[in-house]
């Protein structure tokens, strides 16, 4: 089986696919010290006696490559598109862009471990990462995409992120809690008095005011709302 990626795809793929995304350079830097660490940024890449390969070495008995085919594997378009979420998820987790920029080091130890799902890097592997990725132009690297939009959507479905919603026109979504904050009485009270959440709160079916209440530990009484499916609130 002949591999013909090359190295310059390997970093095409990974700056391409972050801006599709829109990650931050301190992003791309990352990434691709990751990528250095794994394979030295080359597609054809094998390692784990024959059961890793690609520019993330993708792990196929039992990893993130089981049931891909090799041919697949070796594509640094796919294996960037199936890794750079998970790694941006760890780099966020473990120093993001300030750990980046004070103390990279570090952040390239933790998000590296903990995103390739991987042992612990060593000392060397760490340094020479570092130390190669600074021998790298990213900053003038271009892209072989003309925009950051032209490669297809990622081939597994991603999840929709729910248009976020502004509690001080629409506090529907906390319906839910009505029938247990109606216990918490002094808690309440207060919001009733200072704010139109707790005078929305009030008026809602199953709340027992807290300025009429005060079992504050009274058992529950069950709700039926509770029986349902919750969406939680959006985060973003």
């Amino acid at each position: 089986m002949t591999c013909a990626y090359t190295s310059e795809q390997a970093l095409d793929a990974v700056v391409g696919w972050s801006n599709r995304y829109g990650y931050s350079e301190e992003f791309k830097q990352f990434a691709i010290a990751v990528m250095i660490g794994e394979s030295g940024m080359n597609p054809c890449a094998v390692g784990d006696n024959g059961q890793s390969h690609g520019i993330y070495q993708f792990y196929t008995n039992g990893g993130r490559g089981t049931g891909i085919p090799i041919e697949t594997l070796q594509n640094p378009y796919w294996q960037a598109e199936h890794n750079l979420q998970i790694l941006h998820d760890a780099f966020e987790k473990y120093g993001g862009d300030a750990g980046w920029g004070n103390d990279p080091y570090n952040t390239l130890k933790f998000g590296w471990k903990y995103g390739q799902g991987s042992i612990w890097p060593s000392d060397g592997q760490l340094r020479d990462a570092l130390g190669r990725l600074g021998k790298i132009d990213i900053a003038n690297f271009d892209s072989s995409w003309p925009e950051p939009s032209t490669p297809s959507e990622p081939s597994e479905p991603q999840p929709d992120r729910p248009t976020p919603v502004d509690p001080s026109t629409d506090l529907s979504q906390w319906r839910f809690l009505a029938p247990t904050l109606g216990r918490l009485s002094p808690f309440t009270a207060s919001l009733e008095r200072i704010s139109p959440f707790g005078q929305w709160l009030n008026r809602q079916p199953g709340f027992t005011s807290g300025l009429e209440r005060r079992d504050v530990f009274a058992p529950p009484e069950p709700n039926p709302l509770l029986t349902e499916p919750l969406r939680l609130p959006s985060l973003w």
